[in-house]
């Protein structure tokens, strides 16, 4: 690389990055031609591409402030004038031509990026607003209540070390720290209670609350003083805190605990101040139902006047009501805002609360946008430069006061702009001309585009704008057509030469330091752009190079070289590059791969590593970081990958031969090793012993070699009460020649193993197995449960073998009001049974019926038939559902009548664990369910009939089953009609067959009559004969009536 060489790194912008730069630009600068006619967006964006003007120029154009009010569209328009121009002069004098003059270096043209200057962020500033030449107005969107501001990010954390003012009033729960010296030294912290006193030691208590701080203090010092003759400071300590309630237009109402030394602005901030809708105007205090303040925020905020910001008290409320009449200011005032108001002030007051006009106001014409009477918006224009004019006019709420600007622009000035050195303003003289402004080169940056610049002139009579275009080259060779006369508010553009084409560019990908696009500058080569990209990498390829190359037919072509001999300056490879080119540096290891090893198992760090030049196991073993402590050294595995067939080759080998550096075991390493270090782990199996039955924890434990029958009882967490010491039984498995597998039992008294006797607590074997005994008889607690009727209702132990007479004695009886026929015996094998069978029916219901379910749908001949069966499909679902909800209840049909008739009888049943009795009072209804017309609970009539009790239930519906009527007795036993055949039917009550039939029957209180429907008019049941069965099944087990459908 040549001394004095300039190069550039540069991000090129795809196309369709500068189409929409270009529209962003023309849908929201106006602009206007000289004609007044505008190039459409597919002309502009036509130019761009063909290479009119670069992204670099729209860029300029967008963001440098001295282009803000030139178009692309003018560029173009005002270059294309330019060449129209030069073409018909050429052609009238073909003789003369100018040549143009760029300056270069030793490898070509220089060139640089011009930027604009920072944009300012945050807020203007009053200066700044003086300058602005737009004097903007903004309307009532654009401008902020005034004062709200306070309350947004305000700090809420108290405040720990503040002074305690000399006016605090103290209360119960403020600490009061004295300090004493002189005749007594001493310090307290004192709380004032609850009465309102501090109880000061060897003086007594002294009442403070109530008091100032500064009244406390004194009459402390001097209580101290003349009681002990101490000399005593106070100060106070933990201030108490207070609850204050803020209401009303505020962002969270509601009661705040706060510092006693809490003031009203420190409660709204608190609640985040108020609303949007929210006064700061006419904030009131109020305490014990009386208004003691009312704070403008107003005084505060322009004045600093705290005067109404009273101290706060406990129970106090702070009340924020609705905003007062509402004023917007908005232009050339200070403070430009929403100010609130009492009551409608006049305009001059309006003005002095925003803080005045400033010097660039417009106060010939102040204008009030009003609505009036709620029914249109007008306008009322004030001339201000007499303040009796402001004062008289009264505004009201909503008004909007806009002070426009003096400021149009600067009428004696001309402005530069562009790819010159001092861009800005420049005073315009009588009979200026271009040339005053561009006086030589000197003025200009480099790479200036000579052959063209534009004025844009405002024309003042019509206000439209011109482009008058020119030469640079020219005016500076001192052509007189180009010196053009000025006007007031020219501004006149001098362009890059990169405006109107891409700067060339290459890139420089793959193993380099920087890689990215460089700006092509001169006769760069390859060696040069390499150095432009940080030189090369450890891992670029020298041998082979690559330059990808556009060509003339926009084609890619694909040149080879040497790299290597290139950065040697070999000029048959240090090819110059040219616009567009990449070259592509690639990496050895593209060529070749990195070699890796790998070992697992045993080892400290298993991973894959590189492969080094004569790297061994021992190497490998060392640098996954040495074996772990259960490694086994007799044998380990090498699996070795061939690189053609991929074959896998077992390779074994002594870890402890190879870590002693015998060749024939430390074996050399190739690409893909595998070495295994297997666990010693693996050659010992895991020895244990079991132990079963009663002991605390039974299970399986290691094995070791001198463990005896007392070791493993005591690993087992010793035996409980119940285990039979006499004798217990070792089970020892034996596998003989890898043949057979024996067991051996054996007996020993435990008694004596745990007592130690060598005879019994003998040495135990891999895999024997302890079996304890229970000791025979031995019950875990067994409990039953009495509920109801019965004189003490509780839960009962029983002993093995007692019978439910026994504890129905022990519970007191029965109650003289227990309905006996009624009892509810349950027992939980009981039901576990009937649940089993009840789900092994309707398991096998639901496969008969979704059987013939799908053989309808499937042999259905319309689609109304097979809508039909898929409506039935779903009812079916929803009763197969309805029918696995319903749970059994494990009830058993016991008969108690008296206690004298139950001992000995058959229902003096043996209790189990878990059963449960419940005795009921006598209920004095029958109820009727199913398909009648009314299910209801009837009043029991002694004598009635079924037929009786159905009729009062307004009889059978449509659908009822009459010939499958049954009762659920209220004594757990069914009688259906099925089985009272022959007009006969059992009385239980008598204990015998009785004329009539069961329609005739006589009910007893708490029976249930209970009435079927009919299911074959269901299509998809009517084949079915299992379901009548098991919704009886359901009713007696369950005590639960299904409804079908």
């Amino acid at each position: 690389m040549q001394d004095g060489s300039v190069y550039h790194r540069r991000v090129l912008l795809p196309r369709r990055v500068r189409f929409f730069l270009l529209t962003v630009l023309m849908a929201f600068v106006p602009a206007l031609s000289a004609s007044g006619a505008q190039p459409t967006k597919d002309e502009i964006i036509e130019q761009l591409n063909s290479g009119e003007l670069t992204p670099e120029a729209v860029e300029a154009l967008k963001k440098n402030p001295e282009f803000k009010d030139l178009l692309p569209s003018d560029v173009l328009k005002g270059k294309e004038m330019i060449e129209k121009r030069d073409r018909a002069a050429k052609e009238k004098e073909p003789d003369k031509s100018r040549k143009e003059t760029v300056k270069h270096n030793e490898k070509g043209p220089v060139h640089t990026k011009e930027t604009g200057p920072a944009e300012k962020s945050g807020p203007a500033s009053l200066f700044d607003r003086y300058s602005d030449p737009s004097g903007s107005v903004q309307g009532h969107a654009d401008i902020r209540p005034f004062g709200y501001e306070l309350f947004s990010g305000a700090d809420l954390t108290p405040a720990q070390d503040l002074p305690v003012a000399s006016d605090y009033m103290i209360g119960p729960g403020d600490e009061i720290n004295i300090l004493m010296w002189g005749r007594l030294s001493a310090q307290y912290s004192l709380t004032v209670s609850k009465d309102g006193t501090i109880q000061f030691p060897d003086i007594g208590p002294i009442q403070v609350a109530g008091m100032t701080y500064s009244e406390m203090s004194a009459a402390v010092s001097r209580k101290a003083k003349n009681i002990i003759g101490a000399q005593v400071s106070v100060t106070m300590g933990r201030l108490r805190s207070i609850q204050v309630f803020v209401l009303g237009e505020v962002t969270q109402p509601g009661a705040y605990t706060v510092s006693a030394m809490s003031t009203i602005t420190n409660a709204l901030l608190y609640s985040g101040g108020p609303t949007a809708i929210g006064s700061l105007r006419k904030i009131e205090l109020k305490r014990a139902n009386k208004t003691i303040t009312v704070m403008d925020f107003y005084d505060l905020l322009l004045k600093g006047d705290k005067s109404t910001d009273f101290r706060l008290q406990n129970g106090d409320v702070i009340f924020v009501p609705v905003t007062g009449p509402l004023i917007g200011v908005t232009g050339n005032v200070k403070r430009p805002a929403v100010y609130e108001f009492r009551e409608n002030p006049d305009l001059y007051t309006v003005l002095e609360m925003s803080g005045g006009i400033i010097p660039t106001a417009y106060t010939q014409q102040i204008q009030v946008e009003r609505i009036e009477k709620n029914e249109r918006r007008v306008i009322l224009d004030i001339d201000a430069r007499e303040s009796a004019s402001l004062k008289k006019l009264k505004l009201q709420d909503a008004d909007l006061v806009k002070v426009f600007s003096i400021i149009g622009g600067d009428a004696n000035a001309v402005y530069l702009h562009g790819n010159v050195k001092r861009p800005g303003k420049y005073e315009l003289k009588d009979g200026m001309l271009l040339s005053d402004i561009l006086r030589s080169e000197a003025d200009l940056l480099k790479e200036t585009y000579l052959d063209y610049g534009v004025i844009k002139r405002i024309v003042p009579a019509t206000g439209a704008t011109e482009l008058v275009p020119f030469n640079p080259g020219r005016l500076l060779d001192g052509a007189n057509d180009e010196d053009l006369p000025l006007s007031a508010q020219d501004s006149i553009y001098v362009f890059s030469k990169w405006f109107f084409k891409d700067i060339p560019a290459i890139t420089v990908e793959g193993e380099v330091r920087f890689p990215g696009s460089f700006d092509l500058e001169g006769n760069l080569t390859v060696k040069d752009l390499v150095l432009y990209a940080g030189d090369l990498r450890k891992d670029a390829y020298l041998d082979k190079a690559e330059i990808i190359r556009v060509n003339a037919g926009r084609e890619f072509e694909t040149i080879f070289i040497d790299l290597g001999r290139a950065m040697a300056e070999d000029p048959e490879h240090n090819l110059v590059m040219m616009d567009e080119d990449t070259l592509i540096v690639h990496s050895v290891w593209e060529e070749r791969w990195k070699e890796f090893v790998t070992i697992e198992g045993e080892i400290k760090y298993p991973e894959s590593y590189l492969l080094t030049g004569g790297m061994r196991i021992k190497d490998l073993v060392f640098k996954a970081g040495n074996f772990t402590r259960d490694a086994w050294y007799e044998e380990a595995e090498l699996y070795r990958t061939d690189p053609i067939t991929k074959d896998v080759t077992l390779l074994k080998f002594s870890v402890s031969k190879a870590i002693e550096g015998d060749k024939e075991h430390n074996i050399e390493l190739k690409d893909q090793d595998k070495v295994v270090i297997h666990s010693a782990w693996e050659k010992v199996a895991p020895q244990n012993v079991s132990i079963h039955g009663e002991v605390n924890m039974p299970g399986e434990y290691p094995y070791a070699v001198n463990m005896t029958v007392r070791d493993l009882v005591f690993a087992a967490g010793s035996l409980p009460d119940s285990a039979y010491l006499e004798e217990a039984e070792i089970a020892s498995s034996e596998v003989a020649l890898g043949k057979s597998y024996t067991v051996a039992y054996r007996k020993v008294d435990l008694r004596k193993a745990m007592e130690g006797d060598p005879a019994h607590n003998i040495d135990l074997k891999p895999y024997d197995s302890l079996f304890v005994r229970r000791v025979p008889g031995w019950n875990e607690d067994t409990f039953v449960e009495l509920r109801g009727e019965v004189r003490f209702p509780g839960t009962y132990f029983i002993s093995k073998g007692e019978k439910l007479s026994s504890v129905i004695r022990r519970a007191g009886g029965f109650t003289e009001r227990a309905y006996l026929r009624g009892s509810v015996f349950r027992r939980e094998s009981v039901r576990e049974l009937q649940q089993k069978q009840l789900d092994e029916s309707i398991g096998r219901l639901e496969r008969e019926l979704f059987a013939h379910s799908a053989i309808e749908i499937k042999g259905s001949v319309t689609p109304e038939e097979a809508e039909q069966q898929k409506t039935g499909a779903e009812e079916l679902k929803k009763l197969i559902e309805k029918m696995r909800a319903v749970k059994a209840e494990g009830r058993m049909v016991v008969r108690v009548e008296s206690m004298d008739m139950l001992e000995g009888s058959q229902s003096d049943i043996v209790l189990e664990a878990g059963d449960s009795l419940t005795m009921p009072e006598q209920p004095s209804q029958v109820q009727v369910i199913g398909a009648v017309n009314n299910q209801v609970a009837l009043m029991h009539e002694s004598g009635a009939s079924v037929n009786s009790y159905i009729g009062r239930a307004g009889g059978y519906t449509k659908t009822a089953d009459t010939g499958e009527v049954y009762i659920l007795k209220v004594d757990g036993t069914a009688v259906s009609k099925r089985g009272s055949k022959w007009g006969l039917r059992w009385d239980s009550e008598r204990r015998s067959w009785l004329g009539g039939g069961l329609m005739s029957a006589k009910l007893d209180p708490g029976d249930t009559i209970v009435v079927p429907e009919k299911l074959d008019h269901k299509a998809w049941v009517k084949d079915t004969k299992d379901i009548t069965q098991i919704l009886y099944q359901i009713a007696v087990t369950a005590g639960v009536l299904l409804v079908a459908f």
